[in-house]
Order: C-alpha cells, then sequence, then structure tokens
C-alpha cells in the first residue's frame, strides 16, 4: 500500500471515531437528561430524552460494531451500566420483566462506547414496556410525539416509580469514558499514520525526497505534530522495563506494546509496587512530561483517566506474566 493510501486509510478510521463519538457522546446526554427529570420531578425537562430514546432511527450500535469496534477495543475503558436482569420465559421467547428491579443491579461492559449503547437498548426497551401497558394490543407506535406526551403524562409517575434507584448512576462518568477511549483510539491512528507512512513511503533514489520530509508532510495534518516526536523516551523505556522485570516478563516485550500499553503498564507498576495513589501517579506522569499526554482536563477528570489506566495496565501485566505451572 503506497505512503498516500495508508495515510487516507488512517484518517478514514480517525473519521469513524468522531462520528461513533458524536452518537455515543449523545446517548449520554440523553440519559443525563432523562434521569435529572426523574430525579427533580419535570417530566418537560425528560420529555426530548425519552423521545429520542423511543425513536428506532437512534440504534447505531450496527454501526459501531461494524465501524469502529476494532480500534477501540485495544484503548477499551471498561464502564459498569444499569441492566434488567430479571427475565421471565412466556409462550413467545424469554423476555425482560416489565418493571425494572428496585435496587440498582449493574454490570460491567469492557468499552465505555458499548456500554453508552447498551444504556440505550435498555432503556428504549423499558420505555417501550411501559407504553404498552397502555396499549396491551399495540407493539409499538409510528407516532413518537404522541407515545413521548403518553409516558411524560399518564405514565410518568410509575417511570419515576421505577427508575428512581437509577437517578444517582454517574451519567459524567460515562460520557468521561467515551471521551477518553475516543481520545486514545484517534491518537493510536494519528502514530499509525507517520509510523506506516515512514515504513512504506520508500522514494526513488535522487528525487531529493527524504523520509523524513514525508513523514513533516503527514504531521502538519491534524493534530499529528506531535508523532514524530520519539514515542517513548529512553528514561520512560527504562521504567517500562523495570516495572516488566519486576512483574517477571521478558523486557523484549515492550517492542509489541502501544505507547498507551506502555504508560499503563508504568502507572500501574507505580500503584502496585511503588504505593502511588491515582493523584501521585498522574502528578509523577506529568512531571515527567512523558507522551501520550494526559490531556488538560480538571484535576478530577484527570485521576478518572488514571484509574481507568491503571486498571487496564493491571489487566495487561497479568496477561503478559508467564503462566506457571
Amino acid at each position: 500500500m503506497s505512503g498516500s493510501r495508508v495515510y487516507e486509510f488512517h484518517q478514514r478510521e480517525i473519521d469513524d471515531l468522531k462520528r461513533a463519538a458524536i452518537y455515543t457522546l449523545a446517548v449520554c446526554t440523553n440519559l443525563k437528561r432523562l434521569l435529572e427529570g426523574i430525579r427533580d420531578n419535570q417530566p418537560h425537562w425528560a420529555a426530548r430524552a425519552i423521545r429520542e430514546f423511543l425513536d428506532p432511527n437512534n440504534k447505531c450500535e450496527s454501526y459501531l460494531a461494524d465501524k469502529v469496534d476494532h480500534l477501540i477495543d485495544p484503548v477499551g475503558i471498561p464502564v459498569k451500566v444499569p441492566r434488567r436482569a430479571k427475565v421471565h420465559r412466556g409462550s413467545d421467547g424469554i423476555h425482560f420483566e416489565k418493571k425494572f428491579p428496585l435496587t440498582c443491579e449493574m454490570r460491567e461492559e469492557p468499552l465505555a462506547h458499548r456500554a453508552a449503547w447498551v444504556v440505550h437498548d435498555t432503556f428504549s426497551k423499558y420505555l417501550w414496556s411501559v407504553w404498552r401497558r397502555g396499549n396491551p394490543t399495540y407493539i409499538y407506535t409510528d407516532d413518537l410525539g404522541a407515545a413521548t406526551d403518553e409516558l411524560v403524562g399518564s405514565r410518568w409517575q410509575e417511570i419515576r416509580d421505577e427508575l428512581q434507584a437509577f437517578v444517582d448512576y454517574d451519567c459524567d462518568g460515562l460520557q468521561q469514558a467515551v471521551e477518553a477511549e475516543s481520545k486514545a483510539a484517534m491518537e493510536r491512528c494519528r502514530q499509525s499514520i507517520v509510523g506506516d507512512a515512514t515504513a512504506t513511503l520508500k522514494p526513488d533514489i535522487g528525487t531529493g525526497v527524504s523520509l523524513g520530509d514525508v513523514a513533516f508532510a503527514i504531521e502538519g495534518d491534524d493534530e499529528a505534530a506531535n508523532s514524530n516526536q520519539p514515542i517513548v523516551p529512553s528514561a520512560c523505556e527504562t521504567e517500562l522495563q523495570n516495572a516488566l522485570k519486576t512483574h517477571g516478563i521478558r523486557v523484549d516485550v515492550a517492542e509489541s506494546l502501544s505507547p498507551e500499553q506502555k504508560r499503563n503498564i508504568i502507572m500501574a507498576h507505580w500503584a502496585t509496587c511503588r504505593g502511588l495513589t491515582t493523584a501521585k501517579a498522574r502528578d509523577k506522569w506529568e512531571q515527567n512530561g512523558w507522551p501520550p499526554s494526559l490531556g488538560s482536563e480538571s484535576k478530577t477528570k484527570l485521576a478518572n483517566k488514571v484509574k481507568a489506566y491503571i486498571k487496564r495496565g493491571k489487566t495487561k501485566l497479568d496477561s503478559l506474566a508467564p503462566q506457571k505451572n
């Protein structure tokens, strides 16, 4: 594949990730709006969110599966989501109970993007089941406006009663995880643009074009300006090797790790072997100035990201550790 095609290929991946983030963050916004309306007994606040959950055109799970799951999976951030665990078997198949459990039951999804769409599917099915209680002879209606009016009118109180246990769900945490996951996946694609281009673009002798020139031209586009820097400085490599040795892992494994995985392993090593808190691990990484950057968010948001990095680093260390007989 030529260098220009490599660039176009990875740029399409980045565009797909941006679109997926737009779809998924909209789910987070709708969920937050719905739960705030329930908490404060403001049906008019929740009406727009309810309509979005009812709209069958908002089911974009297939887009994630077809387009970006394979891009997000290497940097996935696990997130817990509410679930409807109770089911019953009927003559026409297996169904969820009509009502949510009175206590908030949770399950962990390995990807934040997938977690958001599990939430969307869960609340969409629930709201339609509430609507069908008042319309037992119908499966659904095309008139989403009328269905929404019914749910925020005559059915509002039962919705509030059944979803009260879920009003404290961390919608902001879900949104932050989606944003961090999306950013990490896009950064990974950007690093691939320069890495693959310098490996595949072989200028003819005598053309006067060097690989350095090619890399510079690519890195000037769409935030890739930092990608031509060494992926991991020598001090960071030394720290990574110390972490691998401490956990009985061969140091040559480092060559197969992405910059994000190296960061996660180092942070997990700091937390488990050096006793650093999340805040201290965050500060130490920023003071060292090692890429990839943690970003410029608030200290609280960065702390949440670092917690996820440490957790993923521990998981990666476990997977790399030699198997005991």
